[in-house]
Order: C-alpha cells, then structure tokens, then sequence
C-alpha cells in the first residue's frame, strides 16, 4: 500500500499557510536580489588619457587612436573576482551615419602580475581576427579583446593593438576600454547564501530518509521517489561554490 503523503492531507487552511509561506519566501529573495550588491563591476580606461605624446603636443595622434598600442593595467584582482572581461567601445567620427563593417586583426599582449609584484607567468601574446560593425552616428559594437576564466594574478597589464584599422574610411574620435568582473562583495553573498541552502537541504534532507526509513520502497509513491533523488542532487548544486568551480 502506497504512503500517503501529509501534502495531501492538509486541510484548505494548512494549505493556504503552505502557500502564504512559499510566497513570502520567493518574495523575500527576489527583494535580496534588488536590494543586494551589484553583480558586475566596470573600471573604464580611456585611449586619450594612455598616448604617450610629448606634452607640447596638445592634439591627439590619430594613427595611435585607429592602431595602438594601449598599454595600461588592470584594476587589482582577487579569486573573489572570479572572471575578468576586456572590452574595447571605439567611437567613429562618421556624421553620415552609415553601417559599414571593417575587419581588423587584434593583437594582445598580456603580462600577469602576482601578490609580489614578480610576473611568474611571463608574456603571452594573442592574435584573434575580428570585424569592427558600426552603425549610425560613431556608434560601433563592443569587441571582446579578453576573457580570464580564472584569476591567479592580482593584476594584470595588457597591450592592444588594432592592426588593420589605419584604413578605415572614417577616423577614429575615441576608444574606451571596459575591465568587467565579478563584484567581490557579491561573490561573498552568493557563497553565505550556497552556504545557508547547503544546510537547510542536508536538513531537510534527514529529516526526509528518517520518515521513510520505516517504509519498503515498494510502498513509496512516485514523488517520494523522485524527493529521494532530487535531494541529494540538490546538495550536490549547493555544494559547488563559485571559487572551486
């Protein structure tokens, strides 16, 4: 005979508590999301502020702006910062207004720094072919010129030049680079809240195979067997904490 489960059972009222509760609970962190710390945080640099120009100059060499090198570092960086983005937004002087496309190839030279100050890892350079797309008024899309899926240096400095785009129809105004990360203060909210659920499962978890372990399998409807299941793959989900993954 199949066991018959206590959700089944309830009366209207217990029911509507169940559900009052649920409620306030997907209310609860839907409020911690808004109220909490941002997800990502940015550190703009701009390619005005990197030309190496004698200070007697007071125009900006366009060569340098269409081709590089932007030589510049990173913002200091920690695990807690779990991965770190490199955009570049360049603006076009185009008062046409026309979409047009122009394929370039991006180089970036890469030093990582570590704790110490000391370069471990030594110079790595990395050639990639890309297509800058502009549409309307100096609008272009970004370019990815970096992605670091795991960190191990606290800083790192890089060296981008866009060969390629010295003959471009149109000038280039500006080019503003984007470092995106992980913000650290959400990494630690993300893992006290791993960490809350990790507890609350193993929880629930025996106090679940201590209610059925006086019952044959057999007798076991199809929910309580797949409650068996999903339990433990739950503790497994809470158990990956964004640092060892």
């Amino acid at each position: 005979r199949p066991i018959q489960m206590r959700l089944y059972s309830l009366s209207k009222r217990q029911f509507v508590l169940v559900f009052l509760l649920f409620v306030i609970a997907f209310l609860l962190s839907v409020f911690a999301g808004f109220a909490g710390p941002s997800i990502i945080t940015t550190t703009h640099v701009n390619s005005s502020q990197l030309n190496e120009q004698p200070s007697s100059i007071c125009y900006i060499d366009l060569t340098f702006l269409q081709t590089g090198p932007f030589k510049f570092f990173s913002p200091v960086l920690s695990t807690f910062n779990q991965q770190i983005w490199l955009l570049a937004n360049l603006r076009i002087k185009n008062p046409t207004g026309s979409t047009f496309g122009q394929p370039f190839q991006l180089m970036v030279t890469m030093f990582a720094i570590g704790e110490d100050g000391a370069g471990g890892a030594g110079l790595s350079v990395h050639k990639h072919d890309r297509t800058l797309s502009c549409h309307g008024q100096g609008i272009c899309d970004p370019i990815v010129v970096l992605h670091l899926g795991y960190l191990e240096y606290t800083k790192i400095r890089v060296s981008v030049s866009l060969n390629g785009l010295q003959n471009i129809s149109y000038p280039v105004d500006d080019v503003q680079f984007e470092f995106k990360a992980y913000n650290p203060i959400f990494t630690q909210v993300e893992i006290w809240f791993r960490f809350a659920f990790l507890v609350a499962t193993f929880i629930v978890t025996c106090i679940f195979a201590h209610t059925l372990r006086k019952y044959h399998m057999q007798n076991w409807t199809i929910e309580q067997k797949w409650m068996s299941l999903l339990l433990p793959l739950l503790l497994l989900y809470n158990g990956k904490f964004p640092l060892l993954e």
